[in-house]
């Protein structure tokens, strides 16, 4: 699994925003994203941006008896509170 940092919108930081959010992703047997939806959002805008680092993401496919199968996972982003003073 390697993941890109997800973009951390300029309106998420006006309002001041900090959590987890939630994207489960289908995983092709061939490592790619077939399917992204948020189980755990934040804001619509920050949501969007989680998901879109979910999707760049690569991922190794899940198996059944050695060969590869598509499945479902769960990947958190964290978004830290943004720093205090920051531009």
């Amino acid at each position: 699994l390697d993941l890109p940092d997800p973009e951390y919108p300029p309106e998420a930081a006006d309002l001041d925003l900090a959590g987890m959010v939630m994207v489960r992703v289908l995983v092709g047997p061939e490592g790619q994203v077939d399917e992204a939806e948020v189980r755990q959002g934040l804001h619509p805008a920050v949501d969007l941006a989680a998901m879109a680092a979910a999707r760049e993401g690569a991922y190794a496919p899940a198996t059944d008896s050695g060969v590869a199968v598509e499945g479902w996972l769960t990947v958190p982003f964290r978004y830290p509170p943004p720093a205090a003073g920051g531009e």
